[in-house]
Parts: C-alpha cells; sequence; structure tokens
C-alpha cells in the first residue's frame, strides 16, 4: 500500500506542476502585466501622498508663520496703544493737577479778601472749593477706571488671540504627527 501512495504522490505533484505550466503558458503574460501596472500605481501613490503630505507641512508652516506674524502685530499694537494711553492719563492727571492748584490759588485769594469783609461768605466759598476739589477728585478718579477698564479689555483680547495660537500650533503638531 506504501508504494501505491508514493506513485499517487508523485502522479499529483507531476499533474500539480503541469497545471502550473499550463497556467503559466495562458495567464502568464496578463499576471506579469498585472503586477507591473499594480507595481507603477502604487509608485505613482506612494509620490502623491508624499507631495501631498510635504504640501499640507508647508502650509501648516505658512499658517503658523502667518499667526505668529499676526502675534506679534497685535502684541506691537497693544504695547503701543498702552503706553499712548499712559501718556494721556499722565497728561490728565498734570492737567487737573494744574487746575486744582488753580482753584486753590484762587480760593485761597478769594478767602483772603472776603474774610475782612463777611464770614457768612467765606464758609460758602470753602463750601464751594471743597465742592469743586470733589468734582475734580470725582472726574479723575473715572478717567483712572476707565483708562483701566480699557487696558484690562486690550488685555483680555491678547490672551485670546495667544490661546488661539496655542490650539493652531497644538492641531499642526496633531497633523504632524500623523504623518510619520
Amino acid at each position: 500500500m506504501t508504494n501505491a501512495r508514493k506513485g499517487r504522490s508523485a502522479q499529483s505533484a507531476d499533474d500539480a506542476q503541469n497545471i502550473d505550466k499550463v497556467r503559466e503558458i495562458l495567464f502568464g503574460s496578463q499576471a506579469r502585466a498585472v503586477d507591473k501596472k499594480l507595481s507603477t500605481l502604487d509608485k505613482t501613490l506612494r509620490k502623491q501622498t508624499d507631495a501631498l503630505a510635504k504640501d499640507l507641512q508647508n502650509r501648516m508652516d505658512d499658517l503658523e508663520d502667518y499667526v505668529q506674524g499676526e502675534i506679534k502685530a497685535l502684541q506691537d499694537r497693544l504695547k503701543l496703544e498702552q503706553n499712548e494711553r499712559t501718556a494721556d492719563v499722565r497728561e490728565a492727571s498734570r492737567t487737573l493737577t494744574e487746575a486744582q492748584k488753580g482753584l486753590q490759588k484762587r480760593l485761597t485769594d478769594q478767602l483772603g479778601a472776603v474774610q475782612a469783609g463777611n464770614k457768612g461768605v467765606v464758609k460758602r466759598v470753602e463750601d464751594q472749593g471743597k465742592r469743586l476739589q470733589a468734582e475734580i477728585q470725582q472726574t479723575y478718579d473715572e478717567l483712572l477706571e476707565s483708562q483701566n477698564e480699557a487696558f484690562d479689555e486690550l488685555l483680555s483680547d491678547k490672551q485670546d488671540r495667544q490661546a488661539l495660537a496655542d490650539l493652531f500650533r497644538d492641531l499642526a503638531a496633531k497633523l504632524g504627527g500623523k504623518k510619520k
């Protein structure tokens, strides 16, 4: 029985080889053509994928450069506006101080003239002087508060833009990581 099995096994192997030869004769050129086309298609796809990835990276780099430039420009404008507002507040403070000194001098002069005459008038002038002083102080405080609110608003805008830049930077890093 073992000889019969060996004979059948050898014949099966010969038949399989013959079938492979017939397949090669019939379909060999078509299979090679298909393999060649698939190889060409694979190379083309890889080249296009690499070119697309490179283009995407270049665009992300350009976007990051643009965002950084915009942030820098906004920071410069914010600093310039802050300096201008600080100078305006100093000028307003100086003007108010001068006005206060002028009013104080006028009050002193008037008080001196009136003291000799009428004590009731002196009291009214003092009250008016205090009221004017309080109004000047109130105006100064309102101006200072307005400037501080504007500065806080500008600072908030700057922080929002910085958060946006961080988001774009993280997005670029994530996209760059997926490419690899």
